[in-house]
Formats: structure tokens, sequence, C-alpha cells
């Protein structure tokens, strides 16, 4: 039995349901939800969708206390186009425990949901429980978010009202308290700057600022006395310098430039480290010059945009354990970014490297504080957006592995995909016109000998050599051969 093609089928089917979703409410929209499932031999038992016995009732519900309530169910695959609730009216059984108690084997999931109380928990208690959760194909759960848009939106406001209501079960490391920081060492710019991007004008510092921060998570008030302290997630989003406080949070540096290495640290709060790794990589990368007649093309070795993604996962999702800090290293031939920590689950390494990695995080808090500053995009979209971006670049796509406690993201330079001349902006600038017609020549030739430069340039074979020095000289080619087997080759 071709089991993807199977389980292809019933995924189709729950959204198919889902597409004819009742709505209860007036005043908020619902989330449209569409389930089906199959026994464990693959075959077909029943489908439904949200509100079908009854306004209100939820997918799940109908379909396993209701239509196959005679049914044994142990060993069969649900596949639900909204992650299973975890939390009911008083009376009321949970989704996700009607499936632990049903026994059911494995659970398909189309997209997270969005509703702050319930993200992530419906996934962790199946897990726990030992059900196998999966995802439905990336075509369809595009499907299914278009047609929960006004649901998410709905979410996506809860979350920038009630942060400290939205984020469920955040991690407890950003939601620890820094008792030996204050709001004096917190940056009255940053604080600004967040709380103009939430729409609130209140003044900082003052009280009800202060309190719109803790709400949100990113101060704590331990004796409940008005004395604010920063957690974690607040010292790195807003603070003047984390790093005296956090020295995990500072990000090493190191770049391969020529013969030599050169290192740096990166620190301060989260968006001016972003800042800072951006500008240290764009200041060291190589530029592949495209030479053709009049025109020059400079291309960096890496599309910055697509560099940023990776940087911005790696801050948001990183552990903010003691003892590790994030390493950027950009070599001769790869960008590799060593990020503390493994993914949490649902996230592993071969959604990761299939670029299938749903909307999951172990900083919900900072994660969600970087959206609001629009250092990040929707959720969940960050790996997709890095991916278009090197491919639109002509690159290969990011890869994935872990090792020693680390997620490692390696990119591979623009070097490993395409030919081309290699120089620096400055470099472009020094060259003299004729140099450059010789590039434009090597760049179709594999080597050129000093006569060959002469008859190109129309000149003496003497001022040719003196043309070569100068490429030479710059790094750009260098000789090969003896007396009459003496030619040039691009380094």
């Amino acid at each position: 039995m071709d089991q993807r093609r199977y389980d292809r089928r019933f995924m189709e089917t729950a959204v198919d349901e889902m597409l004819r979703s009742r709505s209860e409410h007036i005043t908020r929209p619902d989330p449209l939800v569409g389930a089906a499932i199959a026994d464990r031999e693959g075959g077909f038992l029943g489908s439904t969708h949200r509100g079908r016995t009854r306004v209100g009732a939820h997918a799940e519900y109908t379909l396993i206390d209701r239509q196959l309530q005679e049914k044994d169910l142990e060993g069969s695959t649900v596949y639900v186009t909204l992650e299973p609730c975890t939390e009911r009216g008083p009376g009321k059984t949970p989704c996700a425990d009607r499936m632990i108690a049903a026994r059911v084997s494995r659970v398909y999931v189309g997209m997270v949901d969005p509703n702050p109380a319930i993200t992530g928990k419906g996934i962790a208690k199946l897990h726990e429980a030992g059900i196998d959760v999966a995802f439905f194909d990336a075509d369809l759960r595009d499907k299914i978010r278009e047609a929960n848009k006004d649901f998410i939106d709905y979410c996506e406001r809860l979350c920038e009202q009630d942060d400290e209501a939205s984020l469920g079960e955040s991690s407890p490391i950003e939601n620890s308290t820094v008792v030996t920081a204050g709001v004096a060492d917190l940056s009255e710019l940053h604080i600004s700057e967040y709380l103009g991007a939430k729409g609130s004008n209140l003044q900082y510092p003052s009280q009800s600022a202060c309190e719109l921060l803790a709400s949100a998570g990113l101060l704590v008030d331990p004796e409940g006395a008005g004395e604010y302290h920063p957690s974690i997630a607040g010292l790195l989003l807003l603070g003047n310098d984390p790093a005296s406080f956090l020295p995990q949070s500072s990000v090493l540096l190191e770049a391969q430039v020529g013969s030599g290495t050169i290192y740096d640290e990166a620190s301060g709060a989260l968006s001016e480290v972003i800042s800072a790794i951006v500008h240290f990589l764009d200041r060291n990368m190589r530029r592949f010059v495209e030479i053709d007649g009049l025109k020059r093309k400079s291309l960096p070795e890496y599309p910055l945009s697509a560099l940023r993604e990776g940087i911005v996962n790696a801050l948001a999702h990183r552990s903010y354990q003691e003892g590790a800090r994030v390493h950027v290293v950009l070599s001769a031939d790869s960008l590799v970014i060593r990020s503390p920590g493994l993914p949490v689950y649902p996230i592993t390494l071969a959604r990761l490297r299939a670029g299938d990695a749903v909307p999951f995080s172990r900083n919900p808090r900072i994660s969600n504080a970087l959206r609001l500053l629009n250092y990040m995009e929707e959720r969940g979209s960050g790996i997709s957006r890095m991916r278009e971006l090197l491919a639109s670049a002509g690159l290969g796509g990011p890869a994935y592995d872990f090792d020693s406690g680390y997620t490692v993201l390696t990119i591979h330079s623009r070097g490993q995909a395409r030919k081309g001349v290699q120089l620096s902006d400055d470099q472009l600038e020094r060259l003299s016109p004729n140099a450059l017609r010789l590039l434009e020549h090597l760049q179709q030739s594999d080597r050129i000998t000093a006569r060959e430069c002469a008859e190109i340039l129309e000149v003496s074979e003497r001022y040719a050599r003196m043309v070569l020095l100068e490429l030479r000289d710059e790094g750009v080619v260098e000789k090969r051969g003896k007396a009459a087997k003496t030619h040039y080759v691009l380094v």
C-alpha cells in the first residue's frame, strides 16, 4: 500500500469537510475545522466538520463520540485541519483527550491552533501520550490557513492585546526574572519602539508603561510592590547591555578573509545584535563581479535578506541556558550558524531539512516581540522565505543538522553555485579598464598568455605583462608554468 497516497486522500477529505463548517458566534470568527479517520489498515471510517450535528460541536467530538462511538478506534489515524483543543467548557472533554482515550496511533494536523490559549498544547499532549503527530502537505496547509484567515487575524490581535494571557506554556528560561537587573538597565529608546509597535502612546518611564511591559512578560514585580525587574526576554529585547547580565546572549563572529581570519562579537539588545551580525557579514563576504563589456555587476556572496532570516531564527528560537552562545562562521565556501539547543517538538530535523517546519517556538515572548517589531515575518514563514531568497539568488537551499546540542544551519557560497570573478568593490574601483577587459575574457576561458593579452588589448607583450601583474597583485589571477608555457588563470 502506498501509505503517502492514502494519507493524502484523507487529508484532502478533511479539507473538503472543513469548507462546510458552521460558525457559532456572530461577534467573532470561529475556526473552520474538518476531520477524517482511517482504521489501522488504512480503510476509511468516516469524516465530518465543525458544527455538523449541532452549532459549536467540534469535529473530533462528532467523529469519535457520535458517528463512531461503537467502533474500536485503537491504532487508527485521525486527519484534522486544526490542532486538537486541550480546554473546553464545564462538563466537556477536550478533543486531544478524546483521541488519547480512543487510543488512536497517529494524528495528522493541518494547522497549529493560533488561539494563544491552545497553541502547541494539543500537539504536546498527544506526543506525551505516545501518539505520533505529523502534518498535512504544505499546499493543503496553505489552503487551510487561507480559509481560516479571519480566525488567524483575530488570534493575532489577541496576542497583541494581551501577551500575558496569549502565550500559553512559554519557555521557563525566557520568563525567568533577572533579579540583578532593574528598570535602569533598560533602554528608553528600545522601550519606546516597543510601545509604539504595540500602538500605545504611553510614555516611559511611568507606572502604566511598566504595567503594560509586565503584562507582556517583559517586566516582573516579584513582591507586587512596584519594584520591577526584567525577565530574560525583557532584558534581551529592551536592555542597554544584556550581555553584562547574560553573557550567553552575545554572539561570536568569525570570517575567513584571504589567508587570515577576523574575529568579532555582537552584543546589545536583540535588534542591535541582528544589525551587527548582518553588518559584519556584509563587510567581510566576497563580491562576485560579472563583467559584460562596459557593464559591471557586483553580486554579494550571499543575499543579505536570506542571511537575516537565518540569523533572526537562530536568535529567536535558541536555548538561552547559560554557557552556550550563537556562533556565526563565514568561511571560504559556506556560512554556518550554530545555535544552542535542539528544536522543540513538533519541529524535527527531517521537517527542517524539508522546509516543512510549523510555527512553533521555544521562546514565544521573544518571537512575538520580534514579529511586532518587524524583524520576523508571519509565523512559520521564515525558513520558507529563506529558501525562496536563496533560490532567487541562484543558490541551493539551507542545510540543517544537529551537533552536540546545537542546531546548525549551513548556507553554501555563491562561489559553489556559479563561475565568476571574485572582487571586492574596492578592487573593482582600483583595476584599470584594460585589466577589466582581460577579466571579461577570462570568464569565458580557463587560461590566458601574455601574447593573447597583447592581441586582445592591441598593445605590446611588455605592456600586457604589466596588466597581468596588476591582476596578480590584486589576487585575482595567478601565474602558472615556466618559460614558453607561462600562462595565467583566475584564482
